[in-house]
């Protein structure tokens, strides 16, 4: 048959209009509302919208094998192979599930602000899935009919995308191949994620064959069955041992640094706001000393790192200087304590009042950090720089204590 043809009659050209809207729709909705220039995070954003265009892909594939069975095609002598012959019928519905991803791919891009090669990885992940359900959808409306085989596949698949992503534990949602959560900019793509997921889909695409392939019907059941679960039992022990993110920390060979004292390092995507930063930095620095605050050697995106020479902070490419300062700040407090009942926490309210300090300290102005901060912290910050060099030194040195210990309470107002 022409491909023409093909197309003419594929339901899933039919329902193309619905995929684009619902594909493009899911994967926005999945994603973080921010998006770094970041080519793994926005594959992977893009990339999710297999969430729906796999289980609509099956169900097309699903009502497509019915319909060639009631023809009497599926008996008829072929001289290709079964393989070969499914592939062919569901070409129309393949070609519609990747246009779908990547027009998803194109609307990441443009959140982002960017075009940008994307991450192959994950491209080959959905690229697998994709062509694993929509053939499991073909093989089961061979053997079954497509009033049944039809919402039970798109049910089926569809619950499998989604009950992960709301259950424990939490890693389960690795293997369905869809990582809308992965992945920020200071970390790259877990590799047992990656070969768990893709077990998982071969092992799909394993079933897909055996239903096609195998004769008898309990044998053809039982070899279905047989690498789907072996798929899923090797897949969930790669990955069992992953929290909520499918994600590794990030080279930090890849950082670029700048040449000044302070020295500031970011990620090569965020190259082009490293002078910016380094700036800011370099004049929030002195601003600080002057007022008794150390400030390290070294402030990058690298994993956080509690020293006195090297500190960790971020920023997105659409942060504001004020955020900037902000984050510059925050890599200067120390890490929250582990409080017993015999010592509780106290400090956790000097945190918006030293944080707004320091921002202003190194430059900002009141109207540039509003809405930022808690609306009592700006007075109570505006009090403490109508102080003396030396008190302010001392309020900022207690209440930095405050935020790193058990039991001691933070001062909101200078000491005479």
């Amino acid at each position: 048959m022409l491909f023409r043809t093909l197309l003419r009659l594929s339901p899933a050209v039919w329902l193309s209009p619905l995929l684009i809207c619902l594909g493009v729709l899911f994967a926005i909705d999945l994603g973080p509302a921010v998006l770094d220039p970041y080519p793994l995070q926005v594959t992977a954003v893009g990339a999710a919208a297999l969430f729906m265009v796999a289980p609509l892909c099956a169900a097309c594939a699903a009502w497509e094998a019915g319909r060639w069975r009631r023809a009497g095609w599926l008996t008829l002598p072929h001289v290709r192979a079964p393989l070969a012959r499914a592939v062919t019928v569901l070409a129309p519905t393949l070609l519609v599930g990747v246009i779908v991803c990547g027009l998803a791919l194109g609307v990441m891009m443009g959140r982002a602000g960017i075009v940008l090669l994307p991450d192959l990885r994950v491209l080959a992940m959905a690229c697998v899935g994709l062509l694993a359900y929509t053939l499991l959808g073909f093989a089961i409306g061979v053997h079954v009919p497509p009033v049944i085989a039809t919402p039970t596949i798109f049910l089926g698949i569809l619950l499998w995308m989604g009950l992960p992503r709301t259950t424990e534990p939490g890693w389960l949602r690795h293997l369905t191949g869809v990582w809308p959560l992965c992945c920020r900019i200071n970390a790259d793509l877990a590799p047992q994620a990656l070969v768990g997921a893709m077990l998982v889909a071969c092992g799909v695409l394993a079933a897909a064959v055996a239903l096609l392939l195998t004769p008898g019907r309990i044998v053809r059941w039982l070899g279905a069955a047989a690498p789907l679960l072996a798929g899923l039992a090797v897949g969930s022990v790669l990955v069992r041992d992953l929290g909520v993110y499918p994600d590794v920390g990030r080279d930090p060979a890849l950082l670029v640094c700048s040449q000044t004292q302070p020295r500031v390092c970011v990620w090569p995507e965020q190259q082009p706001r490293l002078d910016e930063v380094t700036a800011l930095l370099t004049g929030a620095a002195q601003r600080w000393r002057d007022l008794g605050v150390a400030v390290p050697d070294t402030v990058g995106e690298a994993p956080y790192q509690d020293s006195s020479a090297v500190r960790s902070f971020g920023f997105s490419m659409t942060a504001s200087p004020a955020i900037i300062l902000n984050a510059l700040a925050y890599s200067l407090l120390p890490p929250f304590p582990s409080c017993g009942g015999d010592a509780p926490y106290l400090g956790f309210e000097a945190e918006s009042w030293v944080l707004a300090w320091l921002v202003l300290q190194a430059g900002a102005t009141p109207e540039q950090v509003a809405g930022m901060y808690p609306p009592e912290t700006l007075p109570i910050v505006a009090q403490v720089r109508a102080g003396s060099a030396a008190q302010q030194a001392a309020w900022y040195a207690h209440n930095r204590h405050a935020l790193g210990a058990c039991g001691v309470a933070p001062q909101a107002a200078l000491q005479p």
